[in-house]
């Protein structure tokens, strides 16, 4: 609006050929580019009814003053507030499943029927059975991960769908705490019965300690929701969880540090498990940020590497631990950094190829009379 003002000043000023005073409006202009909208109109107004001007700027002056007073150069801070922008199709499944939500509805539903299969496990342990009443006992381990299945299932879903701010980070974040939950629950239960802190006659205690150290996890997932994560690190959380328990067995047995006593290895995995899914959620939160679509190549990578290093180990007849472990976990690590680096650079080097146009047959003539070379003929544009 500001620059039809200025175009209007200009377009109808009168020539200073002519010989009339040619109108000064700069101190108007200078009133309405500060917002003054009431100082501009008065400026114009003065100038209309000055004395020493002519009709044609006296006229001019009018019409200025008149689109100055319609001017609206103050906007309302409620217009200034961007609009929130409307929730997408909260039950549409691409949307779910590229945002990990369906994700997050399935392992709360897991999580769900794990802990109240736990809890159970719990209550037979210290009723003894429910006073060995069979019914109640097989009611109690049938019905309860249903139960407790269809409680997660509600809970997941419910907070899908009251919360439709919930970004794919959170979403992915809350689903690896939630999956850490049953990795640390059982590694806590097999980390009893090797240490013999638990039996089968006195094991209420593990069992009720599996349950609040998955309920503890699922708090820190709901609370991890808060640091706006990005998307690829709960997947990397996990992937560190998966990889670091792997090598860390690998390694171990190189060493056969399991041999002679294996009490300590259920631990040793979950504290690796866990060491590993801290460093994967921060590496890819801080300085190597991951996408998910990388954390699945890094897995694949892993795997085959994994397997190559077996086939490689078993094909040379591995002679001690060092070179058949540690074949494995050479393979292992070199395919998770090979997965990595392929999903990271291989995706901009086809781009970066010439875009292929036109494919055709070629035959060129052969200079001494034989039989001419045939073949396919590209074009690209580079």
């Amino acid at each position: 609006m500001l620059a039809l003002v200025a175009a209007l000043v200009i377009a109808q000023a009168p020539d200073p050929g002519e010989g009339a005073p040619s109108p000064d409006f700069s101190a108007c202009l200078a009133l309405l580019q500060a917002g003054e909208r009431e100082g501009a109109q008065a400026c114009y107004a003065a100038r209309a009814a000055a004395i020493d001007v002519d009709e044609r700027e006296a006229a001019l002056a009018r019409e200025l003053a008149d689109v100055v007073s319609s001017l609206r150069l103050t906007v309302p801070d409620e217009e200034l507030q961007v609009p929130a922008p409307l929730p997408s199709n909260l039950l549409d499944p691409g949307t779910l499943v590229s945002s990990g939500k369906a994700e997050l509805v399935l392992w709360a539903a897991l999580s769900g029927a794990f802990a109240a299969e736990m809890t159970a496990w719990t209550m037979l342990m210290a009723t003894n059975g429910f006073g060995s009443n069979a019914m109640l006992v097989a009611a109690a381990i049938l019905l309860s991960p249903v139960g407790g299945g269809l409680a997660g299932l509600a809970a997941g879903a419910g907070a899908v769908l009251a919360l439709p701010e919930l970004s794919a980070g959170d979403a992915n974040v809350a689903r690896a705490f939630l999956l850490l939950g049953i990795f640390d629950a059982i590694t806590l239960g097999f980390s009893s019965a090797s240490l013999g802190i638990a039996s089968v006659g006195s094991g209420a205690p593990t069992f009720a300690a599996m349950v609040l150290v998955q309920t503890l996890a699922a708090g820190l997932g709901a609370a991890a929701t808060l640091l706006d994560l990005p998307e690829g690190a709960g997947a990397a959380a996990i992937s560190g969880a998966l990889w670091g328990s792997v090598l860390t067995v690998l390694v171990a047995n190189m060493a056969d540090a399991f041999k002679g006593d294996a009490r300590f290895a259920p631990l040793t995995v979950s504290l690796a498990g866990n060491l590993g899914f801290v460093a994967g959620g921060a590496l890819a939160s801080t300085v190597l940020p991951l996408s998910r679509a990388e954390t699945w190549a890094v897995d694949v990578g892993g795997a085959v590497g994994l397997l190559g290093g077996a086939a490689l180990a078993f094909g040379m007849r591995a002679p001690n631990p060092v070179l058949g472990y540690g074949t494995m976990a050479l393979g292992c690590a070199g395919g998770m950094v090979a997965g990595g680096a392929a999903a990271r650079f291989v995706p901009p080097l086809v781009d970066s190829l010439p875009e292929l146009v036109a494919v055709s047959p070629l035959m060129v003539p052969a200079v001494d009379g034989s039989a001419p070379p045939v073949g396919l003929a590209l074009g690209g544009r580079f």
